[in-house]
């Protein structure tokens, strides 16, 4: 499918507008990283992190008028958003597990409690 130059042109605009704040949230995100390395969580922040800031060089270069850039930049962050969705969907499901398991320590406790033992 080709874009006519107007439709790239609003494209590059719209995306560049985030460059800053993406360029930020893979900063803090490889900091973050960094500073949590020894699990897997860590690792993956890094690797969000240098996703994020490979997505703020290519929407600099698509400021530019590099067009090719646009590629890249769809690519990297479909990838950010599928990670951290399933980051997320994670940590939700070790939430439930949590509440669950706290759930039953905590009725298990108040049984105890209430028959005197």
């Amino acid at each position: 499918m080709e874009f006519n130059e107007d439709v790239q042109n609003s494209m590059v605009l719209r995306l560049t507008a985030a460059k800053g704040w993406i360029k930020l949230l893979g900063i803090v995100y490889f900091i973050y990283g960094v500073l949590t390395a020894i699990g897997l969580i860590g690792i993956l922040f890094i690797w969000l992190g240098l996703v994020l800031l490979k997505v703020s060089k290519n929407m600099a270069l698509a400021e530019r008028g590099d067009t090719n850039a646009l590629v890249p930049i769809s690519d990297g962050i479909s990838t950010y958003f599928t990670a951290f969705g399933i980051i997320t969907l994670i940590g939700l499901v070790i939430g439930v597990i949590a509440l669950i398991i706290y759930g039953i320590i905590g009725f298990s406790m108040l049984s105890n409690y209430m028959s005197g033992a």
